[in-house]
């Protein structure tokens, strides 16, 4: 009986291999189809636009204002440059005509033009005054 047995299920062991093997063919092909499903659907970039839409719109939106922020921040320093390079340009046409001489130069210098003066001559006199009292000359 014993030989008998081994023989019923050497027999069934190939039917038994040969429906795994099927079924392992079928969950594969399964995965392979929801691969390939999933493949498509990340690929087709106008079903991403549906489904991203208000995240989309948020980066442009974003984007906008930045670049918008920037290039306004730009504009404000070019102009604020452009105003220190005048107010400096008029300041040195005034001292060069002080220099010079001319009369009512003084007068036509603007207010912030005659405190840089002051502030720079009350600067240069105590530069030259420290300066003597290190030499020992004061």
């Amino acid at each position: 009986m014993g030989e008998g047995a081994s023989s019923v299920e050497v027999v069934e062991a190939p039917v038994e291999l040969e429906r795994e093997i099927e079924q392992l063919r079928d969950d594969m092909t399964a995965i392979v189809g929801e691969i390939d499903r999933r493949r498509e659907e990340l690929l087709d970039w106008r079903l991403q636009l549906r489904r991203h839409q208000r995240q989309i719109t948020t980066l442009a939106v974003g984007i906008v204002l930045v670049v918008g922020a920037l290039r306004g921040v730009n504009g404000w320093r070019r102009r604020r440059r452009a105003a220190a390079l005048s107010h400096a340009e008029r300041l040195r046409q005034v001292l060069a005509r002080m220099i010079a001489g001319e009369e009512g130069a003084w007068n036509e210098a603007s207010s912030a033009a005659k405190e840089a003066l002051a502030s720079g001559a009350s600067g240069a006199a105590d530069v030259l005054s420290r300066g003597l009292a290190h030499a020992g000359l004061r």
